[in-house]
């Protein structure tokens, strides 16, 4: 249970019903943003400066700690014969303008070239799709719909399958 305590009393299908209205979604961000303001707390869109490529990934903490994790799970999956795949999901926002060319993909596809994991991008296969913000519960909320999750399966199957096949000669890290 990740409510509080004081929210725990209104029943998970009435919150996905709210949920869905965007006025209420952009207040309940907004509440929050302007909740640690008002306390003097930083409030540092780190996620926003990574989508506008405005981060140095070579450098950046938050990067250089996720890699690190990274390698680490890796060694384990190596010790115990595993492969290690990656594989990007994107949010809805991703496709409320033109594509855009973000540096932390390559950034990420070139990690996994030189530590040996496999990265697979999914915006790619929702790019192919006409109308993208079909594929999610509603307009404002990141869960696939039975249709996201096939555009998902349909491109990581042939993922898993190149990732464990037993000619790992012919495997490429980043399709």
């Amino acid at each position: 249970e990740s409510r509080p305590v004081w929210l725990r009393w209104l029943p998970w299908a009435w919150i996905f019903f709210i949920k869905r209205s965007a006025l209420v979604t952009y207040l309940r961000d907004r509440v929050a943003v302007l909740s640690a303001v008002r306390h003097g707390l930083f409030v540092d869109n780190w996620r926003q400066r990574l989508m506008l490529n405005e981060l140095d990934l070579d450098t950046d903490p938050v990067v250089q700690i996720t890699y690190d994790e990274f390698r680490r799970i890796n060694r384990v999956a190596k010790d115990l014969g595993i492969p290690m795949g990656i594989a990007v999901i994107p949010a809805i926002n991703t496709f409320w303008g033109e594509p855009i060319a973000w540096r932390f993909i390559d950034h990420l596809r070139k990690f996994g070239e030189v530590e040996g994991i496999h990265i697979v991008d999914l915006a790619d296969g929702f790019w192919q799709e006409d109308d993208t913000n079909r594929f999610y519960g509603y307009p404002w909320d990141n869960h696939f719909n039975a249709h996201g999750h096939r555009i998902v399966t349909e491109q990581l199957a042939p993922f898993v399958t190149r990732m464990f096949s037993s000619n790992s000669a012919e495997m490429s890290l980043c399709p």
